[in-house]
């Protein structure tokens, strides 16, 4: 595929003329959604997998629940933010380049994740080169023969960025995968001339500004060199940074223009391949400090761009709480997964993040030598991660009628904060006041960044429902039409592991 110009539209429309457009083909045919009969999806977060976690359905009743929605629905995807090898075996090496840990599942995650419900999986995210590339390509493999599609991380930018496929009955579901946030090197890279690519994961860069109040402002002037003569502007660059001035302190992000065309493209190319594409976002960058963060606002120029490129159903994952919910053009985006799976039984922590939390370490413990990796899990978590809202997520279920979006359904979800580690993490249905409390939260954060539909609470649950305005027919009206599915069809159990 081709990069596009500089200079082209960002979107993803190559302006067919009309005399070379198909007349039982036209191009906005491949754009509409496919899939046929009574149709569910459902989307998890981040999974944070350590160790094989379907044993505890029979010890966890609410465990058991969410087991059995995963089950229910007909696809279910989210966002793997771990790599799976064997450490025994392992050749490869980890790495810690920002004081961040390397997270580890041991083999057996792979078919345990398969056996918990999931078929498809997003690996573009900030964890994906946690071992290296030889974790990377053994997570590969350990997913194939665990039967789950993923996407998202390729041995060069080309099989990064593609789509990758789940064959379900109702029809082809394609998954896009990238991220906005990832360690640095680990972007892939597409061959140049005699130059090589680079494996690495589907990256988006983006450009920071910084947004301060007019006395901010006025006071960084101060701080710029005096060489010439400086102009009093509303934006300039200081210490590397782009700052502009704002109304509050915060944030906006500027995607690089030819990686969001690149990506666009791959929508759409995706989308002619797919009767139902999944894009999901990788991003920890929000609008403003402070807990929980709202997402930058380059996400929602991002959700709407790839939907009218062709996406069916846009998610971001990475800022470990559930986010806002809205819909555009009849299409769900889910600006936050928050966490579905939370492993903090981390054993295999290198030296190197020892020594680059040495000073929490001092801090922290009278005798840091005898510190375990539990023990250094316990200090950064809590440091950085000690929120209830870490724990307390969305599991969305979206069901389509045919072509059409019939209703959204967020399930409430924690993770047992406060429980022992060999069950902390785990997802649960929450109930009572803590549900209502999770549903209030995201119909409120909804509601502040714009989102147009309000989210009803009822019996424990979050409903979103198109309004009839947005319930437009969007099937192939020149496909012959399959034969639908009996509405009471449950997909097949996996079976769980011996």
């Amino acid at each position: 595929m081709n990069r596009p110009a500089h200079d082209d539209p960002i979107d993803a429309d190559p302006g067919l003329r009309g005399s070379f457009a198909a007349p039982r083909r036209p191009p906005e045919i491949e754009l509409r959604i496919g899939i046929s009969g009574p149709f569910s999806l459902a989307l998890a977060g981040d999974c944070i997998a350590s160790r094989p976690i379907t044993r505890l359905r029979d010890r966890l009743p609410g465990f058991a629940a969410v087991m059995d929605l995963l089950h229910q629905t007909d696809v279910c995807c989210g966002n793997l933010e771990t790599s799976i090898v064997d450490i025994d075996a392992f050749t490869g090496h980890p790495y810690c380049w920002d004081g961040n840990w390397p997270l580890l599942g041991e083999p057996a995650v792979a078919n345990d994740l398969a056996a918990l419900g999931f078929d498809m999986f997003a690996r573009a995210n900030n964890h994906a080169l946690d071992w290296g590339l030889e974790g990377m390509r053994e997570t590969s493999d350990r997913l194939d023969a665990a039967g789950l599609v993923h996407a998202g991380a390729g041995q060069n930018l080309g099989l990064a960025r593609r789509t990758r496929h789940f064959e379900a009955p109702q029809g082809r579901i394609g998954l896009v995968s990238v991220a906005t946030t990832y360690r640095p090197t680990s972007e892939a890279l597409r061959p140049l001339g005699a130059t090589p690519g680079r494996p690495g994961v589907s990256a988006l860069r983006l450009r920071q500004i910084d947004i301060l109040t007019d006395d901010e402002m006025k006071m960084l002037r101060g701080l710029r060199p005096q060489s010439g003569p400086v102009e009093d502007t509303d934006a300039f660059s200081l210490f590397g940074r782009r700052f502009e001035a704002g109304a509050a302190r915060g944030y906006r992000h500027e995607m690089d223009p030819s990686d969001l065309a690149d990506c666009l493209l791959n929508v759409r190319q995706g989308k002619q391949g797919s009767d139902f594409l999944i894009v999901m976002v990788h991003s920890h960058e929000t609008g403003r400090d402070g807990y929980p963060e709202p997402p930058s606002p380059f996400l929602k120029e991002l959700a709407r761009a790839a939907i009218d490129a062709g996406a069916d159903t846009i998610c971001v994952s990475g800022i470990h709480h559930p986010g806002p919910v809205d819909l555009y053009r009849g299409r769900p985006i889910f600006y936050g997964l928050g966490n579905f799976i939370w492993s903090d039984l981390q054993e295999f922590l290198p030296s190197e993040l020892y020594d680059l939390n040495r000073d929490l370490m001092n801090d922290a413990f009278a005798a840091p030598r005898k510190a375990t990796a539990a023990d250094l899990n316990g200090v950064i978590n809590a440091r950085h991660f000690a929120q209830q809202e870490v724990f307390e997520t969305i599991l969305p279920v979206v069901r389509f009628d045919g072509a059409e979006l019939a209703e959204i359904v967020l399930h409430p979800i924690e993770l047992g904060h406060g429980d022992p580690l060999t069950l902390s993490g785990v997802p649960w249905l929450a109930e009572g006041g803590q549900a209502d409390r999770i549903l209030r939260r995201i119909r409120d954060a909804s509601a502040s960044f714009g989102c147009e539909h309000e989210i009803q609470i009822v019996d424990g649950t979050g409903i979103l429902r198109p309004t009839p305005a947005l319930r437009f027919p969007i099937s192939n009206p020149c496909a012959t039409a399959r034969p639908a599915l009996p509405a009471s069809r449950s997909r097949r159990l996996r079976r769980l592991p011996e």
